[in-house]
């Protein structure tokens, strides 16, 4: 399924630009901290990369470190947010406490100004689980973003040890999309395959793709597939699809 999945190529047509921006480069983000708190767990690293249009690639970041109240606790409920994006983590306004929800933790941080900019992003609420971390908030205050995602809820993305193996997650839409199946039926020969895909940006690894919802394309318009695969007989193929059906 994923080495199908792997040529599947999103047409785009009122949200293309004239020239995309080339990818971005996730190994060569920079991943100095400036000043950390003293931590009482073992930290976990995550980044937000806001690229507008990827000219600035890896210059408009912002930290997001998870770390406990206590040694002890059973879950991570305390996260600093670089809100600045000035690698000096913990200075006033930074810190956040969770609340406890089914045994993981919810952030409710509120506006988040874009690094380098004057760019707000509302609403902005983090969730931590054992298995993921998650997050959601209104892009530029209208329409709501969210990740991290992946083909299947075990491959959802968390955290990374150390600030080099930090998840970086790209919210937003305002590159150019990509696509990311989810729950996925086993294609069959001969039959019918329920197929969803999320339509965002794609994160460092697998599991922290972000996504829209169903306002992110607007009425009436919808993204086009191509899936190019090669036959029984060595023959390449190809099948366009239109998807128009949104959740």
């Amino acid at each position: 399924m994923p080495m199908l999945l792997s040529t599947l190529v999103a047409v785009q047509a009122a949200l293309s630009a004239a020239h995309e921006p080339p990818p971005i480069d996730f190994a060569a983000v920079p991943r100095t901290i400036v000043t950390q708190p003293k931590y009482v767990a073992a930290p976990r690293y995550g980044m937000f990369l806001f690229e507008p249009r990827g000219e600035q690639r890896g210059t408009q970041r912002m930290w997001l470190v998870l770390d406990k109240s206590s040694a002890d606790a059973e879950a991570y409920d305390v996260l600093y947010v670089d809100r600045d994006g000035d690698g000096v983590l913990g200075e006033e306004g930074e810190r956040f406490v969770g609340v406890a929800k089914d045994g993981g933790a919810r952030f409710e941080v509120g506006d988040l100004t874009q690094p380098g900019t004057e760019v707000v992003h509302t609403e902005f609420v983090l969730t931590w689980t054992k298995a993921s971390v998650r997050y959601q908030m209104l892009w530029q205050g209208k329409t709501k973003t969210m990740g991290g995602f992946g083909p299947y809820r075990e491959t959802y993305a968390s955290f990374g040890d150390s600030p080099a193996e930090a998840t970086l997650y790209v919210p937003g839409y305002d590159r150019p999309l990509e696509f990311e199946h989810w729950m996925c039926d086993k294609l069959r020969v001969g039959a019918s395959t329920d197929f969803k895909v999320f339509v965002g940006a794609k994160g460092s690894s697998r599991g922290a793709f972000s996504c829209g919802n169903e306002k992110l394309l607007p009425e009436g318009e919808h993204a086009i597939a191509t899936l190019i695969y090669t036959d029984e007989d060595g023959k390449e193929q190809r099948v366009r699809a239109e998807l128009h059906e949104r959740c």
